[in-house]
């Protein structure tokens, strides 16, 4: 190994074992827990949407396909199961990095007062999140399929809904949960419920991460000072090695960048003819997006392009 080969491992050890890079690791590592919540909404969006807007389910109202019906409203159940489940998940990682990183510390006041107005006190997430207990702990809860007409227009409109009677049989709602039951009548509404829901969460979450960026702001502009070191030094390295050989390069795109372009990077400078001038530019701009490019980089990468043609 070359003694910058040396360097950039060194560097790269020294990267992983900064404290800030502990603290970006556990916030970026909750993000999954955001995906998964919404991933899930989404699945069980598109099934409802089948059902209630698309064409081709209304086979399914024909009374000899009432078992086919059932298996699709089966499907309801289950990736509501699945969504409320993720919404609790969600709940108590938020929950977890809060009093990891914040709780006694006082650096993060506002955070659970904002929790009591979105979450706490709020009646339809108390009723989403008993129904996470309901769901796990109970039963599967009763849906069907409901069509009502609109008395000005004459149209029709399909919902998939839980029933009031067959929810007020459960007995563990809390207080705001009990709220929620009582100001419907007999039936809740599933795409509205889950709909409402998540919007909440992703707007609670949006300002989660952006009051995380205030807080560590200083630990994260050290992070990004530190990776911009690297990742110069390692491109660096690699165009010397890259441009060395005074053939053809054996180095390719992805040897060059390793560890800087994303998937849709290369595909977009893949549609580009490699010894056009255009490509090396757009590889420089898209370098440029995360951090200063030096004049002696932006020289290498121009030579290495022209060498490929």
């Amino acid at each position: 190994m070359t003694s910058n080969g040396k360097k950039i491992v060194t560097l790269i050890n020294e990267f992983h074992e900064l404290p800030e890079y502990a603290l970006y690791r556990s916030l970026t590592g909750f993000s999954i827990s955001i995906y998964i919540f919404d991933n899930n909404y989404i699945q069980l969006k598109r099934q409802i949407e089948f059902l209630v807007n698309n064409p081709e389910s209304g086979y399914l109202m024909d009374v000899r396909n009432r078992d086919l019906l059932e298996k699709s409203l089966s499907e309801v159940i289950r990736l509501l199961h699945n969504f409320v489940a993720a919404a609790m998940s969600l709940v108590d990682h938020t929950r977890n990095i809060y009093d990891k990183l914040y709780n006694g510390t006082g650096k993060f006041p506002d955070y659970q007062d904002r929790i009591n107005k979105e979450f706490v006190n709020d009646p339809l997430v108390q009723f989403v999140h008993c129904l996470r207990q309901y769901c796990q702990h109970y039963r599967a809860p009763d849906i069907s399929i409901q069509t009502s007409w609109n008395k000005n227009d004459g149209r029709s409109k399909k919902t998939i809904d839980l029933l009031k009677d067959d929810l007020k049989v459960f007995s563990s709602w809390n207080a705001n949960a009990s709220k929620y039951l009582n100001l419907i009548e007999k039936r809740v509404d599933v795409d509205e419920l889950v709909g409402t829901y998540r919007k909440k969460v992703l707007g609670f979450h949006v300002w989660f991460n952006s009051r995380q960026k205030e807080i560590h702001k200083t630990e994260f502009d050290l992070l990004r000072k530190k990776e911009e070191e690297l990742l110069t030094m390692q491109l660096n390295h690699f165009l010397d090695s890259a441009l060395s050989n005074k053939e053809k390069s054996r180095e390719g795109e992805v040897d060059i960048f390793y560890g800087i372009f994303s998937s849709r990077d290369y595909k977009e400078l893949s549609e580009m003819s490699m010894n056009s001038p255009k490509r090396s530019a757009r590889a420089i701009e898209l370098l440029q997006e995360r951090f200063h490019v030096s004049e002696d980089i932006k020289r290498k990468i121009k030579d290495w392009y022209d060498k490929q043609s």
